[in-house]
């Protein structure tokens, strides 16, 4: 098949249930790696995190009670940053909605207390190098995939660079060795 036989509409691989199975292909794996996440949570000892550290925190029930006072229906897991603690309670900064002014976008929270002792497990936030590789290397292979989709959409094998003959180069940096 010549090039101009596949550019034209409704050959094989040009026609437009092709291309939007292509870019349906392109979309979904641009969207898969995005889902990975670039954290995970891993346990942790409470003397052992900083203040300023997000977290997230399994309390039981009883530890619940001022959590339930601003959010009724909230989960036993709890995300939110360190504040301060003491040995007896932990202050978590817990972010409630975002609120946007403008072009400003502020996280509206509130600091709770969550006594230690009604405390089932404790995290930390770390970020996972293994899923921000995997994102990112799916990034620079779908913009890869995107610039050679639109350089053959333009010009095809007809548009590949002429090759420069080794008289016309110009060197910029040599060296000698003796």
């Amino acid at each position: 098949m010549s090039v101009a036989e596949a550019r034209s509409p409704g050959a094989g691989s040009g026609s437009l249930k092709a291309r939007r199975a292509r870019w349906s292909r392109l979309v979904l794996s641009a969207l898969v790696p995005t889902v990975a996440g670039c954290f995970q949570y891993v346990r942790a000892d409470l003397a052992m995190v900083p203040n300023g550290e997000s977290v997230r925190v399994r309390v039981s029930p009883d530890g619940m009670e001022e959590v339930r006072e601003f959010s009724p229906d909230a989960e036993p897991m709890v995300l939110g940053t360190i504040v301060r603690r003491d040995d007896e309670s932990l202050m978590l900064h817990v972010p409630l909605r975002r609120a946007q002014e403008g072009v400003y976008d502020t996280a509206i929270g509130q600091d709770v207390r969550i006594p230690t002792s009604e405390i089932l497990q404790f995290e930390r936030r770390q970020v996972d190098g293994l899923r921000t590789g995997v994102i990112l290397g799916g990034a620079v292979a779908v913009v890869t995939i995107g610039v050679l989709a639109i350089m053959n959409s333009f010009g095809g094998e007809d548009s590949l660079p002429i090759l420069i003959d080794d008289q016309a180069r110009v060197s910029i940096f040599s060296f000698f060795l003796r």
